[in-house]
């Protein structure tokens, strides 16, 4: 561990000192428009009394409210899968780590342990363990086990704290590089913006030793608790999956589209077992990314003690025994989870209907638009422009019944990406595209009344 924290970046105290700056700089930029509201009144009246009340009520606030940019993943009831966590009990009393305030489940093949709430705050902090469906899906209960002892090894108390606090900062400012930025941004979030993208690479480069450096102790814990040939495991059929996972997910999504018009009710189950028989002979990238956050696999097995080889994947998946009848519900995935969901798939099933096997042709999207969103059930009217310069655009316009989107449980944001998803299936990649809603409340737009042509359905 030592040779690695001294192979690459800054020494501990300046990442710390780094961390502590840019998690500091985080903070600031979300509760600025908190200060602004109690800068107002003291610019306002000038007196010193609101000049110091204003100050105090913004610590204040800001040490009570510590907001988060990132929202977190709903998190599973424990009544809902006593099974899976009293494996996680048990396994976070062998590792002496705290037992995690909740577990939550994300749609990637991975798991992760968060710290909420940290820092100068009256919260409390609270530990989040998130897993994957498809990872309960692929790993049998002996390897996710091992994942999952991982994971806590990074909460355990013999477990050093700064990794915890760079992972925090550097995934802080990855949220904010990913979330700011767009047209409506402003001047404060561009600046913030301007910020991650020089700060975020080389805090990246700076950190990566201490991060394998922590990811090699987090194994070390992990091999005590489960065994060192079960986390071996877990890491082998992790990677050979996830070799298999960019291709065949995006692939089996369209086939699944074109064949079903609603979301098959065991799509996680469906993915999980393709994803296995692809495994098997997956072609596994084993060289040595070195500006990673993680070691290679072949170095991580080397320093449990574990020889690399052929992978069992005999033993039944984890999912359905650890969550019971639980699983039924969570096996059907996020296409299922919510009407704007559900809805959202019928409308790609369409677009695959009407595409068919084939890529569209590119003089028919418009047609292929038309096709996916006219059976939307909030949807009345919807248009499409293209324009070549000051740089080629396309800009589609969905119009919305605001009773509609209320009693299907569809927002604004679920209509916008519906929208852009379609275009970026339909119109190559040079081509900028732009989505948003309309209301039939409002008067329609000018340039949207003055160009009919432009209509792809409605009144």
């Amino acid at each position: 561990m030592e040779k690695l924290q001294a192979a690459g970046g800054l020494p501990r105290w300046m990442l710390a000192a780094s961390a502590l700056g840019a998690a500091g700089l985080y903070q600031f930029l979300l509760l600025a428009p908190l200060a602004l509201a109690f800068a107002v009144p003291a610019l306002w009246f000038g007196s010193m009394f609101f000049v110091w009340g204003g100050l105090l009520g913004f610590l204040v606030m800001a040490w009570v409210v510590q907001p988060e940019r990132a929202r977190p993943p709903a998190e599973l009831p424990r009544e809902a899968a006593p099974a899976l966590f009293a494996l996680v009990d048990d396994i976070a009393r062998r590792l002496d780590a705290p037992v995690p305030h909740a577990i939550a489940l994300d749609d990637e093949l991975n798991a992760g342990a968060l710290e909420l709430n940290r820092g100068l705050s009256l919260r409390r902090t609270r530990r989040v363990l998130v897993l994957g469906r498809p990872l309960l899906a692929v790993l049998d209960r002996e390897a996710l086990a091992a994942v999952v002892a991982h994971e806590l090894a990074h909460f355990s108390r013999r477990h050093g704290r700064l990794g915890h606090w760079l992972y925090r900062t550097r995934a802080a400012w990855l949220d904010y590089a990913r979330a700011a930025g767009g047209d409506d941004s402003s001047p404060w979030e561009r600046a913030g913006l301007a910020f991650a993208q020089l700060f975020v690479p080389w805090f990246q480069r700076a950190s990566f030793a201490q991060s394998r450096a922590d990811e090699f102790e987090a194994d070390a814990l992990a091999a005590q608790a489960c065994g060192g040939p079960a986390l071996g495991r877990a890491l082998q059929q992790l990677d050979a999956a996830g070799a298999a996972w960019p291709g065949l997910t995006a692939r089996l999504r369209a086939d699944w589209q074109r064949q079903h018009a609603q979301p098959p009710g065991d799509l996680i189950d469906r993915l999980g077992a393709a994803l296995r028989e692809a495994a098997i002979t997956a072609t596994v990238d084993a060289s040595d990314r070195r500006h990673t956050t993680h070691p290679p696999t072949p170095a991580r097995l080397q320093a449990l003690g574990t020889a690399a080889g052929a992978v069992r994947w005999d033993a039944a998946p984890a999912g359905p025994a650890l969550l019971g009848d639980r699983w039924t519900q969570e096996a059907a995935g996020p296409d299922a989870a919510t009407a704007a969901a559900r809805h959202a798939w019928a409308s790609w099933h369409r677009l695959r209907q009407h595409t068919g096997e084939a890529a569209p042709q590119p003089r028919a999207p418009r047609e292929a638009l038309a096709a996916a969103l006219a059976g939307h059930p909030v949807l009345r009217a919807a248009w499409c422009q293209e324009q070549e310069a000051p740089r080629r655009l396309c800009s589609l316009s969905l119009q919305a019944e605001p009773r509609a989107m209320e009693a299907e449980g569809v927002d604004e944001e679920a209509l916008v990406d519906l929208g852009l998803g379609l275009l970026q299936a339909l119109f190559e990649p040079a081509v900028a595209l732009r989505a948003r809603v309309v209301y039939t409340t409002e008067p329609v737009p000018e340039e949207l009344a003055a160009r009919p042509d432009t209509r792809l359905f409605g009144p």
